[in-house]
């Protein structure tokens, strides 16, 4: 019996050579982070609140399963998806503008302060299309080259923890923790 030869390459799927040199991994900490938040309060701007995010977590999917009975067995298939909030947190600057671009985003959800209707106090946002936004994370190679992209869809804050004032942290830097529910996410 004849051994098999080892497949052809193709110009997408190169076939590894044995002297060839280890593959990187994704590093972490090369990211960039576009939102494109809803009207905002005058003065605020999303990239205040772009330049300042130190952490972010990728999006993740889960599946609810469904169980399918059949005599003395049982076969399980996948239901509704469902993605899960995306949580990230970004630095207070000095001049407070991540902390106002938040602000601004939060009072066009809830419509608490400088509602365009006296009448409407108190009263949130008509439609999803008055405060939700896009979002993008990309994730880059040393050259600033994407390495990969998602695009979020449909997003709201869900929270927003402006975090503990302390005199005796070391640390000494103002976060602002956020939680955000999107829609739906693209790869």
């Amino acid at each position: 019996m004849k051994a098999k030869s080892p497949p052809k390459s193709s110009s997408l799927f190169p076939r590894p050579r044995s002297n060839s040199l280890k593959i990187f991994s994704q590093i972490f900490y090369l990211f960039k982070l576009f939102f494109g938040l809803a009207r905002l309060v005058p003065g605020a701007n999303s990239r205040d609140l772009t330049r300042q995010a130190t952490i972010i977590h990728r999006p993740n999917l889960s599946f609810s399963e469904v169980a399918i009975h059949r005599y003395n067995t049982t076969s399980y298939v996948a239901g509704r998806h469902s993605w899960q909030p995306l949580s990230f947190t970004v630095e207070d600057d000095i001049t407070g503008l991540a902390s106002y671009a938040v602000q601004g985003q939060l009072e066009t959800q809830q419509r608490l302060i400088g509602a365009d209707l006296p009448s409407s106090y108190l009263n949130s946002a008509s439609t999803g299309s008055d405060y939700k936004f896009g979002t993008t994370l990309e994730m880059l190679d040393g050259n600033e080259g994407v390495v990969e992209s998602w695009k979020l869809e449909g997003c709201w804050v869900v929270s927003a923890d402006y975090g503990d004032l302390d005199y005796s942290s070391a640390d000494g830097v103002s976060t602002i923790a956020m939680s955000i529910r999107f829609d739906n996410a693209q790869q």
